[in-house]
């Protein structure tokens, strides 16, 4: 490892560049006047006298009682175990910090949103896909999907991978999903066939002979997402969330009457 890449690690665990610059100095070159260690380091020695109490205040730097000082670092095995207790501490601190954050709010946002429906926009990347991990994760009854049939095959595969998935298996949730017909060299791939013919007995794919016009996903019959594009990948396109029923109800008909026009893939394959 070069030293930037020594130097930005050490900011990671809490210093900054010229405390980090200092102190490698000196493991490499052993006890030191600042003088040297100016010479070594590239700090002037105004900063070195500047810097040095911070190190000593962290306990990473000890000095002799003698003139000129001579300064002497922690063994660098040490010093790491003490800067990274150092940050452990300090996001446990953060944690609970951000815990009273939460619950003193938490009291008068469900007195806000009481029995209030919402539209809401979210973004593509990862706020809309941890928004829908946390849906899917609540799911008590029912997980609708229309899709693309590449997203739709990606979700089968993680099924019996991802707990979200595992859970809703386990309590017999039903999973269904609606995505375009593939084409022939798709649809003769082995592994797509082994994909689907091993699927949980409560997830059903089901195919419709042209591409969807709109991609959603529907919660419980009770919350819905639907995707602003169809032709960017699930992570990649933003979405519009609601709980307003009259929105669920469109887009559960939607569903619903894609359902009744689709057959089953085991049928087709």
């Amino acid at each position: 490892m070069s030293l930037t890449h020594e130097i930005s690690t050490m900011k990671d665990l809490g210093l900054t560049s010229s405390q980090a610059r200092i102190y490698l100095t000196l493991v490499d070159s052993g006890p030191s006047k600042a003088e040297e260690i100016s010479k070594d380091s590239g700090i002037t020695r105004q900063d070195i006298y500047r810097i040095m109490p911070t190190l000593q205040a962290l306990g990473l730097v000890e000095t002799t009682l003698s003139r000129p000082t001579v300064f002497k670092a922690l063994p660098l095995q040490e010093a790491l175990s003490t800067l990274i207790n150092r940050r452990e501490e300090e996001i446990a601190e953060l944690k609970e910090h951000t815990s009273a954050i939460l619950e003193n709010h938490r009291n008068k946002t469900s007195k806000k949103l009481d029995g209030d429906f919402q539209t809401i926009f979210v973004p593509g990347k990862q706020t809309l896909l941890h928004r829908v991990q946390r849906a899917v994760g609540k799911a008590k009854k029912s997980v609708c999907a229309v899709s693309s049939w590449k997203s739709t095959r990606e979700h089968i595969a993680q099924i019996t991978k991802k707990s979200e998935y595992k859970r809703m298996l386990m309590e017999g949730i039903k999973i269904g999903f609606i995505t375009e017909r593939p084409n022939k060299r798709k649809n003769l791939s082995k592994s797509t066939k082994t994909l689907i013919s091993h699927k949980p007995p409560n997830v059903e794919v089901r195919l419709v002979q042209d591409p969807p016009q709109a991609h959603l996903l529907i919660i419980d019959q009770k919350e819905v997402f639907i995707r602003t594009s169809t032709i960017e990948g699930f992570g990649e396109s933003s979405a519009i969330w609601s709980n307003n029923p009259c929105i669920v109800a469109i887009s559960r008909g939607y569903f619903d009457d894609l359902w009744k026009k689709s057959v089953d893939y085991q049928l087709t394959a």
